[in-house]
């Protein structure tokens, strides 16, 4: 189902910012997906260089997580949210900078020593663009933008050093190698992030808009950085996703770069179905696909007003332990 695309006025009441009750309340975030046209190349940086943690679950896509931030590492079971990385053809909407995702280093010095590792390496990682580590929103970082346009933004911020040191540290060993870096593979990453902390979307306007749709029928969280340039959601202590406001200028998102929400149950996933139909003039979504299955998978999806797919999922099994179960079993032939 399409509804026709139209910008807000400045006066529509969309953009009258409210928290009330609302209309989905999803169990959490479970994940974030965009591309890749070399999944392999893709692998390579994300385990050697970043030290995240990937597994091939199925032809043509990985599911990529942190290596848990807790000395045992991940608790098994446990909440923690992945990206999935799906192999394409052609990157048919190259990513700006105000949809990156983001990893947390322990100290402003594993930051600048990743972006000095950047820099040595990056014509074997493909980064078209490594930019300078400054202080921003609260945190220090940097930019890198990869072979297929995605950015990834390495940052230390006093939130993820306050959840390290209070998870133990990765057992009290040193955070990352101290060597030159002159060999580094999967089994011996460049870096180690405390976590994977978030990822950002653009909105259109001053983003009122897509908060009220967020926290009203999403049912996804309160906004972050309240009465500043950019809202989002929490999602969870240790990772967010964050609103970017973009005036008029939107591309709309491919259906591989989306956002994934975890129901309790096959009900829930058919009320916010039913629900997105109601409300889909009110909140101008663009389009809602029909309920599918995939597997033991049950999913809609639908994109917003801004072009950003979301999509809400029901498994048998909670997603942590469908999470952990794909991670253990290993890459598929």
């Amino acid at each position: 189902m399409n509804a026709s695309t139209q910008m807000v006025s400045d006066d529509d009441p969309l953009l009258d910012f409210r928290v009330v009750e609302p209309f989905n309340r999803p169990d959490g975030m479970a994940a974030g997906t965009f591309a890749t046209t070399d999944l392999a190349r893709m692998r390579d940086y994300l385990e050697s260089f970043l030290g995240l943690e990937c597994v091939r679950h199925k032809a043509g896509a990985m599911l990529v997580r942190d290596r848990g931030w807790q000395p045992d590492g991940h608790r098994r079971g446990h909440p923690y949210w992945v990206w999935e990385v799906t192999e394409v053809g052609e990157i048919t909407v190259p990513q700006g900078r105000e949809n990156h995702w983001g990893i947390d280093l322990a100290c402003n010095e594993e930051v600048d020593r990743a972006h000095v590792l950047a820099m040595a390496h990056k014509d074997r990682l493909g980064f078209k663009v490594v930019q300078k580590p400054r202080d921003q929103h609260g945190s220090y970082a940097f930019m890198i933008k990869d072979f297929d346009s995605n950015w990834m933004e390495v940052e230390c911020h006093p939130r993820s050093t306050d959840a390290f040191q209070a998870g133990g540290g990765f057992g009290g060993d040193a955070a990352s190698r101290t060597d030159d870096g002159a060999e580094f593979d999967a089994a011996n990453p460049l870096l180690t992030p405390i976590f994977m902390s978030h990822g950002t979307i653009r909105c259109g306007g001053n983003g009122n808009a897509a908060r009220n749709f967020y926290t009203e029928f999403l049912g996804i969280g309160a906004p972050l950085r309240e009465g500043y340039r950019s809202g989002g959601f929490a999602t969870h202590r240790t990772w967010y996703v964050a609103c970017l406001p973009v005036g008029a200028d939107i591309i709309p998102q491919p259906e591989e770069i989306r956002w994934v929400f975890g129901v309790g149950s096959r009900q829930d996933l058919q009320r916010f179905h039913d629900t997105a139909q109601e409300m889909q003039e009110r909140y101008r979504i663009r389009e809602i696909q029909p309920i599918q299955e995939n597997g033991d998978a049950h999913f809609t999806r639908l994109q917003d007003l801004d072009g950003n797919w979301f999509e809400y999922q029901w498994r048998e099994e909670p997603m942590g332990r469908w999470f952990d179960a794909e991670f253990e079993g290993g890459d598929v032939a």
